[in-house]
């Protein structure tokens, strides 16, 4: 049986995500989620950036559990996991452990997403499963604002810096984290606001701590499907 794509992976974890919160009744507002495969950002930062109320997340995919020892195998991620496992970089690992995490298919009774701490994962075939959770346990973690997972602007800045200095090619503007991302909001009226912000930096901050977007935003309204 073929194993699915990364972004089918990504897209189903966004769903789940999304589908639990509205079962909850929680308001997803001040809320992004970003994706960055097949961006610059994706060989910085990875392949999906969330900010959840203010928490900021990384996210890395992969098709099966035996393609994650392949970050190993990349010299700037191999350089990175070197670094975030030395006994000097305590701070910086356990930002590491609070915000980045890789996520993979497993297979128990049935399958599901298995979520662990990026600086965690192993150069070998099988990883720890004991560092792991389900998507069912990791999406009731977000959701229920579980302290000490995500990390605030000012803390996940520094991680982004950190990524950067491991970066084998650096988007243009020369720091991790550079792409475009967007802010959607939606009325009680039901009219959708798109903001872009031109940044991931911007957005997580923006997300953070200003409710209304910054000057340098461009603000776009959609009604009925159709963007005027």
């Amino acid at each position: 049986m073929r194993q699915p794509y990364e972004n089918i992976l990504l897209g189903n974890f966004i769903l789940t995500l999304g589908y639990l919160a509205g079962q909850r009744g929680i308001k997803l507002n001040q809320t992004a989620l970003q994706l960055l495969q097949q961006t610059p950002d994706d060989r910085t930062v990875g392949d999906l950036f969330a900010n959840l109320k203010g928490r900021n997340f990384i996210f890395e995919f992969k098709r099966n559990e035996l393609q994650v020892k392949s970050e190993f195998g990349k010299p700037p991620r191999a350089k990175l996991l070197a670094a975030l496992r030395h006994p000097d970089a305590k701070a910086v690992a356990e930002l590491s452990f609070r915000c980045h995490f890789m996520c993979f298919p497993i297979r128990v009774a049935t399958t599901t997403l298995s979520f662990m701490p990026y600086a965690s994962i192993r150069d070998i075939t099988s990883q720890d499963r004991q560092n792991s959770l389900d998507l069912s346990e990791f999406c009731e973690a977000l959701l229920g604002s579980v302290a000490g997972l995500g990390v605030p602007y000012e803390l996940f800045s520094n991680y982004l810096d950190v990524l950067a200095h491991f970066a084998d090619d650096n988007p243009p503007d020369g720091g991790g984290g550079g792409g475009m991302g967007a802010i959607m909001n939606i009325s009680d009226s039901g009219e959708i606001t798109v903001v872009e912000i031109d940044s991931l930096r911007v957005l997580a901050r923006t997300l953070d701590h200003e409710p209304q977007p910054p000057t340098h935003t461009k603000t776009r309204t959609m009604s009925r499907g159709f963007e005027r």
